[in-house]
């Protein structure tokens, strides 16, 4: 199977443009998804910080180049199966745990993917569970997630 991949840039629903972001699976919108993602990734650094397991937490305003993204911040976890990061809204700095590092520029990016993120964070909440090697070009480790059934209307 064959997959596609489209940007879509605008949408118009009803002669009205729409954001994207607006977009909805049926439970929840593309801005509902991130911000739980990004409130997750944030209690997640805190957790870790906290723990004892301790890998190195980190967030900066730059890359290791200096460049930046407009209205957002670098956000990092050193894990032991290797670093995971995400880019967050600069309005959630203020959440930062006092115990995070903050750096004046961010690690030298190690190129990983989507993907990489997924399977390092699996291999450090029960480590030896995930197979070492990536999967085919194009294809995901991961399952193809669906949502469960809409409840038939009366």
């Amino acid at each position: 199977m064959r997959r596609t991949t489209v940007v879509i840039q605008g949408l118009v629903v009803g002669g009205k443009e729409i954001g994207v972001n607006c977009l909805s699976n049926g439970f929840h919108t593309f801005d509902e998804l991130y911000a739980h993602r990004d409130l997750l990734f944030l209690a997640l650094m805190s957790a870790t910080f906290w723990s004892r397991k301790q890998p190195r937490c980190w967030v900066s305003k730059c890359h290791e180049n200096g460049s930046i993204f407009d209205r957002c911040f670098i956000a990092g976890i050193d894990l032991p199966s290797g670093t995971i990061t995400y880019h967050l809204p600069l309005s959630m700095w203020e959440l930062i745990d006092t115990g995070i590092a903050r750096l004046p520029r961010a690690p030298a990016w190690d190129g990983h993917t989507p993907d990489d993120v997924l399977r390092r964070l699996a291999e450090y909440i029960k480590p030896g569970t995930i197979k070492k090697r990536r999967p085919k070009k194009g294809k995901s480790m991961w399952p193809k997630m669906t949502p469960p059934p809409s409840p038939s209307s009366p």
